[in-house]
């Protein structure tokens, strides 16, 4: 009998699991992949109107300026590009179908959306110290006002490209929160770059 595919997150071989230990008070860094989420990429003309309206009507969400994110309680669309857009959120199964729906939705124009999920990973890097390990990779002014919640930019990290994403600001004293996208061939990679770079100021490691 022939086993069905299992899907394998883009960091399975770390076994995570294994890794995972609750949050201290001395840990200044939280790491996490954020696994098996639906991830489409949407290209098209930013003033096109039945491109905005086909997004609206399947996400509830109005496409985002220019390094900017719409963030609705499922779903996020991301501004990675002047005509392309990440929208993040849900099972792989339901971007599978969100991203028929809105092809479906767009034919007949300039535009298209594909679902990427298998081709990205997702780092989660929070704490009081996050924003000091990315600037050690980073060569973009993440400090606010040029950085802040809502924010998201393609940009280069460590060793890799990302989409790199401010989903909260260091509002309580906690650090500000970011969510990492990356190629899966790259996830590897990244996330030692990241490991490494957060050593020096207590590390936590969560699965997400």
């Amino acid at each position: 009998m022939i086993e069905p595919l299992r899907t394998r997150s883009a960091l399975a071989s770390l076994d995570l699991a294994v890794r995972t230990a609750p949050a201290s008070e001395k840990a200044g860094v939280s790491l996490g992949q954020r696994r098996f989420l639906g991830k489409i990429n949407l290209r098209g003309d930013a003033g096109d109107g039945p491109l905005a309206r086909a997004v609206r009507d399947a996400l509830g969400l109005e496409l985002p300026a220019a390094n900017r994110a719409e963030v609705g309680e499922a779903t996020s669309l991301l501004r990675i590009a002047p005509d392309e857009w990440l929208a993040i959120g849900g099972s792989l199964a339901e971007a599978r179908e969100l991203s028929q729906s809105l092809s479906a939705a767009l034919e007949g124009h300039h535009a298209a959306a594909t679902d990427v999920s298998s081709g990205w990973a997702a780092i989660r890097l929070g704490g009081t110290e996050s924003r000091t390990v990315l600037q050690k990779g980073c060569t973009l002014d993440l400090a606010p006002p040029h950085f802040e919640a809502g924010h998201c930019t393609a940009t280069r990290l460590g060793n890799a490209d990302v989409v790199l994403h401010q989903v909260e600001d260091d509002r309580d004293g906690s650090g500000a929160l970011y969510d990492i996208y990356v190629p899966r061939s790259y996830a590897f990679s990244l996330w030692h770059w990241l490991h490494e770079a957060s050593v020096e100021f207590g590390l936590a490691v969560s699965i997400g």
